[in-house]
């Protein structure tokens, strides 16, 4: 039994995030399932049903499991979700930095490239609030699947390193098949699952992570127009053309599959712990979950 449960009786670490890894995919089943039942009548509909739906099977069920399993005294806090803390700052703060990063982006292909940027005849709020809160949802769906629970517990049983190695790269692979992906906007967006799992560790907030991940795409798709992960359905608003070298623009797929971004990313994880301080004290401790202390997250 020793191979399952720790000295302090609970399930050990592994095994949660493997039960957890189970879990996230049996939700994206079930939230698909659930959207497809209601039968909306647009794409859009059926997207904000199946993102809402995913994030909220996913907060509940880790709810659960940091209660139950974990023991955690105050489950929402210990998943970096504590409305006790300053979480509109931490959000907001996230959002601002993800808009930032891509609007680096497209100043650097304006720059060398040409970027231009259009109003849609006849856009409506309509739709555009329908895309925003799909894009809402999701970025709250992948980070409670990619930077929430199964992450937390991996940093736990194998550590900081390794828990950002296997996420970030799953969080890559999830996305191969996006419509006009390629090998370098797979890579990018492992990068920046890098990034987000290097905000949440030094912030202990799912909050800032989120609005990162809210920031880029909301700036990437409604405001600048252009495809967010080879997806264009979000420039209902404003649509942008970005022309130069594939390189420099990402193509069909975005500025996700560019260079540019390569550089604008890296950058920015090179510039984090300038803006962000490590809430550990020890650089080879354990993170503590939110609400815990250090011994309690071992």
């Amino acid at each position: 039994m020793k191979v399952f449960i720790a000295g302090d009786g609970r399930l050990r670490a592994g095994w949660r995030f493997l039960l957890s890894a189970v879990v996230v995919v049996a939700v994206a089943f079930g939230a698909w399932t659930i959207a497809s039942i209601f039968r909306p009548g647009s794409d859009a509909s059926f997207e904000a049903i199946y993102r809402a739906m995913s994030a909220l099977m996913l907060f509940a069920i880790w709810i659960f499991f940091l209660h139950v399993m974990d023991r955690a005294k105050r489950p929402i806090a210990a998943m970096g979700l504590g409305i006790d803390r300053p979480w509109l700052k931490e959000f907001s703060a996230g959002v601002a930095g993800g808009g930032v990063m891509v609007a680096a982006c497209v100043a650097g292909i304006a720059i060398f490239g040409s970027y231009h940027l259009e109003a849609v005849p006849g856009a409506t709020a309509g739709p555009a609030l329908t895309w925003l809160w799909v894009l809402f949802c999701g970025a709250a769906a992948e980070e409670l699947a990619f930077r929430g629970y199964p992450f937390q517990r991996l940093v736990e049983g194998a550590g900081p390193v390794w828990a950002i190695v296997i996420l970030s790269v799953l969080f890559g692979v999830i996305h191969l098949g996006n419509p006009n992906v390629t090998l370098l906007g797979a890579s990018n967006t492992i990068l920046i699952g890098i990034f987000l799992a290097m905000v949440f560790l030094r912030t202990g907030s799912l909050w800032a992570v989120w609005g990162v991940h809210l920031g880029w795409n909301a700036a990437l798709g409604m405001v600048f127009g252009l495809p967010v992960s080879g997806l264009p359905v979000f420039s209902v608003v404003v649509k942008g053309t970005a022309d130069g070298p594939v390189w420099l623009t990402g193509g069909a797929y975005g500025i996700e599959g560019s260079a540019t971004a390569i550089v604008v990313i890296a950058g920015a994880i090179a510039v984090l712990p300038i803006f962000l301080r490590n809430k550990t004290t020890e650089p080879d401790a354990v993170p503590a979950l939110p609400g815990q202390s250090n011994t309690e997250a071992k």
